[in-house]
């Protein structure tokens, strides 16, 4: 996370009347414990007699309002805070042990992970108890959702946009045990004996009797059970023993429990690793893999298998850079993207309609493809193959615009044809236009003078090609 200016304040007086301004935080993504509970405009409801933080925003940008209790509106006058980003379509989320109902967690992935069952089709119940995660949608698009107990399986329950309009949608949970508590107990820290298993908001796969500690720091519960359990204060029964930290659950080693990795730490990503998710995104990745996830010379050892999340919690690992933005880094793919080495200052007519992601965003598209990234003034062509992450590190090229938010756009039309396009430069003495072509057209010869930068004339003579049409390809 990223807070701005937390904590400080200023008194301004005017003609006697003194305001106070506060500075609010800013944070660059929720807590994994935390769900919806209302977009813009609508009312979030707290359990009775509970408090919770609620953040309030979108993408990477969340103010945070603290300590609030009972319905709270989820506007800028409820919550107490300024507009994170204002004209956008926001979301608040609370703690899940304080909400009065599911909700999303704003993930979607482009299928279900193993281990999740269909639980109940659009609007009926899905009768579960204790604590549960799972998964809301239909086709390639499912969006990711938390709760206790049992609940009704239908978008306004859990307060997010729809994953898949238009369309009827499943649910799909994994459900926890209930038969788990805490006797209040408060230690300093864990003994020997004990592994860690999941943090915040997931749910420990145990099987049989187990006993254990939730917590962090210097402060974690004694907790014990029989079977799976979700790793949160409700669970147990007991108050959060340490408000607005991610906590973990830890079982004794003879639990029949796989435990959190072990990582390793290293200053710098080793050759052969591709970024494929930031903080938050889907990495789309499908058999076994390993790879690496961090940021400013801070990266841990990771491992998996099929798509993840690209979060500690999802990882299974602790935060190695607490507050800072970090992206994963595997050694294989089924994605691919680069940059041909053409910038624009315009986007071509023909993209406006095609954005699919925004900086740290995945861009859900399948075969071959072309596209700009960039903003205002500048855009940088990329293509390549698959899903891909809108960020310069994907393309393999240094930020074009640094501090300003950029967009991917693809062009618009059926996967397929993506591969059979190629972009063009006209130019003449004062100005270059561009555009889009189809493979057929690209009819070009390389002019000697200009082969050491692998660009090609049309065969009209007015047409400079960029590498994506390689020298002597013409009919």
């Amino acid at each position: 996370m990223r807070p701005f200016l937390a904590g400080l304040s200023a008194a301004f007086c005017i003609v006697g009347a003194c305001l106070e301004a506060v500075a609010q935080d800013i944070h660059d993504r929720i807590e994994p414990n935390f769900v919806a509970c209302a977009m813009d405009n609508q009312t979030c409801e707290i359990k009775s007699g509970q408090t919770s933080n609620i953040y309030w925003g979108a993408g990477t940008t969340y103010a945070l309002a603290l300590n609030k209790s009972g319905n709270v509106p989820c506007t800028e006058a409820g919550l107490g805070v300024s507009d994170p980003i204002s004209g956008t379509l926001k979301t608040c989320y609370i703690d899940l042990s304080a909400s009065t109902g599911p909700g999303g967690t704003g993930q979607v992935l482009d299928s279900i992970p193993d281990g999740f069952s269909s639980c109940a089709a659009e609007g009926q119940r899905c009768d579960v108890t204790g604590g549960w995660d799972g998964y809301y949608g239909v086709g390639t698009a499912y969006a990711e959702i938390k709760g206790i107990g049992a609940f009704t399986c239908s978008l306004a329950n859990f307060h997010i946009a729809d994953p898949a309009g238009g369309q009827s949608k499943s649910c799909y949970v994994r459900a926890a045990n209930t038969a788990a508590s805490s006797d209040g107990t408060i230690v300093s820290a864990v003994p020997s004996g004990f592994k860690a298993c999941v943090v915040d908001g997931k749910i420990c796969d145990v099987k049989g009797s187990w006993t254990g500690y939730y917590g962090a720091n210097s402060t974690y519960a004694t907790i014990s059970g029989t079977g799976p359990f979700m790793c949160l204060p409700s669970a147990f029964g007991i108050p959060d023993p340490l408000g607005g930290v991610q906590k973990t659950c830890y079982v004794n080693q003879t639990a029949d429990a796989e435990p959190l990795p072990a990582p390793t730490t290293v200053s710098s990503v080793p050759s052969g690793y591709t970024p494929c998710a930031v903080d938050g995104q889907t990495c789309v990745v499908s058999g076994d893999w390993n790879g690496y996830y961090g940021a400013q010379n801070t990266y841990i050892t990771i491992a998996g298998s099929g798509p993840f999340t690209c979060l500690p919690a999802d990882l299974r690992v602790d935060d190695p850079l607490y507050g800072v933005t970090k992206t994963c880094y595997v050694n294989k793919s089924d994605s691919r993207a680069t940059a041909t080495g053409v910038t624009l200052q315009t986007l071509p007519s023909d993209y406006s309609s095609g954005r699919c992601a925004v900086d740290g965003g995945t861009c859900a598209v399948t075969s071959n493809w072309i596209g700009y990234y960039g903003a205002n003034t500048s855009y940088k062509q990329i293509e390549g193959t698959g899903n891909f992450v809108c960020l310069p590190e994907t393309f393999g090229i240094a930020d074009p615009l640094p501090y300003v938010q950029k967009a991917c756009y693809v062009k618009a039309g059926t996967p397929a044809d993506f591969g059979n396009m190629c972009s063009y430069t006209r130019q003449n003495n004062t100005q270059a236009t561009s555009g889009v072509v189809s493979r057929a057209q690209c009819r070009c010869r390389c002019a000697t003078n200009n082969a050491k930068n692998n660009t090609c004339y049309f065969n009209t003579g007015d047409l400079i090609r960029n590498p994506v049409c390689n020298p002597g390809e013409y009919p």
